[in-house]
């Protein structure tokens, strides 16, 4: 298939799978969307992410330009699948998607709403969920503008995504935009797919990790709530040592209880503080390593050297 379309930009557009697998289906929805591709768009490339393409079906792609494809370990999480996609596409524009949704919604329509705003895009379903009050609750507390409503298919600018997979939460983060990022634009899709069992326990496990993401936050308040406690034990102590110097009757035992005491408790709480101090310190320094998932990469053209040959061919023309 050959590049006939009359735009040009100098915009890549990256379209990443991460749930690719052999299928003959499967198979015509990418070459439908590299003809859509193709029409509007000078430079672009779709990356599939699989747990293993063989060669005889991967034939079936051959003639499809600027096919990519990233072959990860058997049995990868899906999540995981998609944080890789979103790491190794290349575009100035990256559109994260799925195989059970890219013949639902426009992906044309997202990527130029991303172009014209220079701000993420998310698709978002028309029927709300019952749950969706809860979820939003809890990623507010975390800080991710969490919602059922959205589906897997999303849109960044190449900065955004760089911040997004910069996160300790990366996962989350590209499910879910922070809300420090405002609002993102949105397209709603009438969905006609029924979701699937192992769509509903991927879910399951996103709400999972997101619970366990408030787990930093609670390590920021307990750290401060062992400083308050720990400055309480040790001005105690102070006022008891005052009570002993100046007050001639005191209960007998109540001295040496009160520091025990309040020692004990400037003790625990400053130990604490110091294990929260580590763990929360810990938790931000370490980073999965997505590549160990990596275990190969194929693909039908060179990108970077297309875009070279074209944008000198054009720079000597004029």
């Amino acid at each position: 298939m050959k590049n006939s379309n009359t735009h040009v930009g100098d915009i890549l557009i990256s379209v990443a799978i991460p749930d690719y697998n052999e299928s003959d289906v499967n198979a015509g929805f990418i070459i439908a969307i590299a003809e859509q591709l193709d029409r509007e768009y000078k430079f672009w490339e779709i990356l599939l992410v699989s747990e293993g393409i063989g060669n005889n079906h991967y034939s079936e792609l051959r003639n499809v330009d600027n096919i990519r494809v990233v072959q990860v370990k058997q049995y990868t999480e899906f999540y995981i699948r998609r944080t890789i996609a979103a790491m190794e596409a290349i575009g100035d524009i990256v559109v994260l998607t799925s195989v059970t949704e890219i013949n639902e919604v426009d992906l044309i329509s997202l990527i130029n709403k991303v172009r014209d705003t220079d701000n993420l895009a998310v698709v978002k379903r028309s029927r709300k969920s019952v749950f969706d009050t809860v979820l939003k609750l809890i990623g507010r507390i975390t800080g991710f503008q969490v919602s059922l409503q959205n589906m897997l298919t999303s849109a960044y600018p190449r900065s955004i995504i760089g911040q997004l997979l910069g996160q300790f939460s990366t996962q989350i983060a590209l499910r879910f935009p922070p809300i420090y990022l405002g609002n993102p634009e949105a397209i709603t899709a009438s969905v006609g797919y029924t979701r699937s069992f192992g769509g509903l326990l991927r879910r399951i496990a996103l709400i999972q990790d997101l619970l366990f993401s408030i787990g930093p936050k609670l390590l920021t308040y307990v750290g401060t709530l062992c400083i308050v406690v720990a400055i309480c034990a040790f001005s105690y102590v102070i006022y008891v040592i005052f009570v002993w110097v100046l007050i001639e009757t005191v209960q007998p035992g109540w001295v040496t209880l009160s520091l025990l005491t309040s020692l004990g408790l400037a003790f625990m709480s400053t130990s604490l503080f110091a294990l929260s101090a580590g763990l929360k310190r810990l938790i931000d320094i370490a980073s999965p390593d997505y590549s160990n998932y990596i275990v190969g990469e194929t693909g039908s053209v060179d990108i970077y050297g297309k875009i070279t040959n074209t944008l000198n061919v054009e720079k000597f023309g004029n």
